[in-house]
């Protein structure tokens, strides 16, 4: 029991951590403030509830599945980033037509993305160790709440002009990610062989 305090006051830290490194990771590629909040709102909220639901169901805290807010974070921020620069460059006269036609464009890729995903944490359920299990269980439920979050809120969001990402052409992150996916589509069969390898 005194393990699993020590190492939930550890996890607490390391939360607080992860979402300021993702919070600048947002700001640096988002540069407005309401895109990079909205983005942390959806899965702060998400790990809310997903917490929620596991208190409610009467699991118990430990050092394995306390890293479940952490999984939420990283994993949900992603569907928030794709919609957003969806968002971004879609084209429509009003900002709710934009955001209609950001997020339906990338609402397939993202649910398979997070269904998959889903499949592999619902794996950890064939584990013969009840913490693992209930980490793959409560690891699909937050995902799952994550993408349904996601969806729901960047939709409203982003019919907020001040919500919707303004990144520089000339940003660091938006150069690197130009020329990596510039080289992936120039040099399609080396990029397969090296990422193989």
């Amino acid at each position: 029991d005194a393990l699993n305090q020590a190492s939930t006051q550890g996890s607490v830290l390391f939360i607080a951590l992860s979402y300021a490194l993702i919070a600048i990771l947002l700001w640096l590629l988002f540069r407005r403030l309401g895109a990079m909040l909205l983005t942390l709102g959806v899965v702060g909220l998400s790990a809310t509830v997903l917490m929620g639901v596991f208190g409610h169901l009467g699991a118990q805290i430990n050092m394995v599945n306390m890293i479940l807010p952490t999984i939420v974070l990283v994993i949900g921020v992603s569907s928030c980033v794709h919609m957003l620069i969806h968002v971004m460059t879609a084209t429509g006269e009003t900002a709710a037509i934009r955001a209609q036609h950001g997020i339906a464009f990338v609402f397939w890729p993202c649910l398979i993305n997070t269904l998959t995903t889903c499949m592999g944490f619902l794996a950890l359920g064939m584990a013969s160790m009840p913490v693992v299990q209930d980490l793959g269980y409560f690891g699909a439920m937050g995902l799952g709440i994550a993408f349904v979050f996601s969806v729901l809120l960047c939709a409203i969001g982003s019919a907020f002009p001040s919500c919707v990402p303004n990144p520089t052409d000339k940003g660091f992150i938006i150069l690197m990610v130009s020329k990596l996916s510039n080289t992936a589509v120039r040099f399609p069969k080396e990029v397969l062989s090296l990422a193989g390898v």
